[in-house]
């Protein structure tokens, strides 16, 4: 894909992620297939909850456990911008699809998905995604090539497991 495309609909994304709720942090996505805008998504609470930290007196449940950005997700409410991107198209329609992955605000840097998300696409059937890297750059991953990563993780698990004799 040509770069001027990609940077196109890294823009589109980006523009998607503005229509976030999230306070912490608003990622926007979107599947192209064929050069054409099949679906879009971003993070938020699911539909008919409470976006926490949005004009109430909640907050950012992350900001009120004190969980660092990117190590874990367990006091979020949210469904990602890329599984709601793939729950909007379903499986059929992504199947051989491109993400596009961005942040609404800055530089748009977002780095690359997390495992959940990577693991989603994967069964979507998607074929490959770009984001902006945590330098700036335009960053261009298969996701077959997720699945190994996939598979050193179990491993690695395994491992761990066995080692504590559980």
């Amino acid at each position: 894909m040509k770069k001027t495309r990609v940077e196109y609909f890294l823009r589109v994304a980006k523009a998607v992620a503005s229509a976030s709720k999230c306070t912490r942090r608003r990622f926007g996505a979107i599947l192209v297939k064929n050069g054409d805008i099949i679906s879009t998504g971003y993070n938020g609470s699911i539909r008919g909850a409470i976006n926490c930290g949005t004009g109430s007196a909640i907050g950012c449940i992350k900001n009120l456990w004190k969980e660092d950005h990117y190590t874990s997700y367990v006091h979020c409410p949210a469904i990602h911008a890329e599984h709601n991107a793939c729950l909007n198209a379903g499986r059929p329609l992504a199947l051989g699809s491109t993400m596009f992955l961005s942040k609404s605000s800055g530089d748009g840097m977002s780095g690359p998905p997390c495992q959940g998300c990577r693991r989603v696409m994967i069964q979507s059937g998607i074929k490959d995604m770009f984001y902006y890297s945590t330098d700036g750059e335009i960053a261009h991953d298969f996701v077959k090539d997720w699945v190994k990563l996939e598979n050193e993780w179990i491993r690695n698990e395994s491992d761990v497991c066995n080692s504590l004799d559980l």
